[in-house]
């Protein structure tokens, strides 16, 4: 009988310090340190006890994420957030990472990316508040907290460029309130703690994402509006993780007793049958399209999670709903005769021309 060895529990800073080299690599700049942003992490958990039940792959997946832009997590400075969200399907809960306001505007000031910005002011505009637009010509005059009134009806942000020049750009509330609704956080974290930062913020992703300030503040509004919607913006698989909670995971294990048990009960013909039987994959948090192409040959030519994904958050972005979509797509990008069944049943090449449509009406409406 073999000699059982329990195993030793891991806390939270030894399960992810196996991470560290990743992180570490991930950091756009010699001067930030991942260890700052991993401890930053677990200042939010203290603060929100829900991120001690998300998977660990996701929790990997959201430092390493605010590791890629250099944004810290803890909760005091604003620069990011990690938000735990449910997941219905999988019935666990993951991380996610939200981008915050003070982390666009760190970013577009700070020498580390470049200082495309010298200033940056928002201003929420209140529903007394004289305020009209013409022309694009914004006039707004703002009163004392006495008199401005509660409601918040429009939201501007002001950027200063390094040449002087002086970029407006507002969004009603209204609006505002379209990509707060299509948000998973609409109900928990910044958009509860600190609404009208998070209205701030998605009026200064909405212009910066269009302007061309460096692949880092891009690739932040990206992660940032996917991440929102319950797209995955990157992906990160650790080998042969279940799917369990951070908690679970740094837990002492039992499964070297049972192993032992389960192989004293077995007989010589179970064993062999076993070794000939490969075990069931279990899957993976986030895996990559990619990936999920190859596991079958014959769906090669159909149309990817990632794209589906892509063409509903374009579809959102200008507006059109759920069941007006496959309309959309058969008569005005398609051109077929009847109305698609579902978009499962596209192929590659046809979500491609689909999302080019999109990215164009996209950009015509953002003039």
């Amino acid at each position: 009988m073999g000699t059982t060895v329990e195993k030793k529990k891991q806390t939270w800073s030894e399960a992810l310090e196996e991470y560290m080299p990743k992180f570490q690599l991930a950091v756009p700049s010699k001067d930030i340190d991942a260890r700052y942003i991993v401890a930053s992490f677990h200042n939010a958990a203290v603060r929100n006890p829900a991120l001690k039940e998300c998977t660990l792959s996701s929790v990997v997946l959201t430092i390493l994420q605010a590791c890629e832009l250099g944004l810290s997590l803890a909760p005091g400075l604003g620069h990011a957030y990690p938000v735990p969200f449910r997941n219905t399907d999988k019935k666990v809960k993951e991380c996610t990472l939200i981008v915050g306001y003070k982390g666009f505007s760190y970013m577009m000031q700070d020498e580390k990316y470049g200082k495309k910005v010298k200033n940056i002011r928002a201003v929420s505009v209140y529903e007394n508040e004289p305020f009209e637009v013409v022309n694009g010509r914004i006039s707004h005059k703002q009163l004392p907290p006495g008199k401005r009134g509660t409601a918040r009806k429009a939201v501007i942000v002001y950027l200063l460029l390094m040449d002087d020049t002086e970029v407006t750009h507002f969004m009603w509330m209204e609006d505002i309130l379209k990509h707060r609704d299509r948000s998973r956080a609409k109900d928990s974290g910044p958009w509860k703690t600190d609404p009208e930062i998070m209205e701030q913020k998605t009026v200064l992703r909405d212009k910066v994402k269009w302007m061309g300030l460096g692949a880092a503040i891009t690739k932040a509004a990206t992660i940032d509006e996917y991440n929102e919607v319950g797209i995955s913006a990157g992906e990160f698989v650790l080998e042969d993780e279940p799917q369990q909670s951070i908690e679970d995971s740094v837990k002492p294990g039992t499964e070297g007793k049972q192993e032992e048990k389960q192989q004293e009960t077995k007989t010589e013909p179970a064993q062999k049958e076993e070794q000939k039987t490969e075990p069931a994959r279990e899957p993976d948090e986030i895996l990559k399209p990619e990936e999920q192409e190859k596991s079958n040959d014959k769906d090669a030519n159909k149309v990817t999670g990632k794209q589906i994904g892509k063409i509903n958050a374009l579809f959102s972005n200008i507006g059109t709903k759920e069941e007006d979509r496959r309309a959309v797509i058969s008569t005005d990008i398609l051109k077929l005769a009847g109305t698609i069944a579902s978009m499962k049943d596209l192929t590659k090449e046809q979500a491609s021309s689909i999302i080019k449509w999109l990215e164009a009406r996209e950009a015509e409406m953002s003039k």
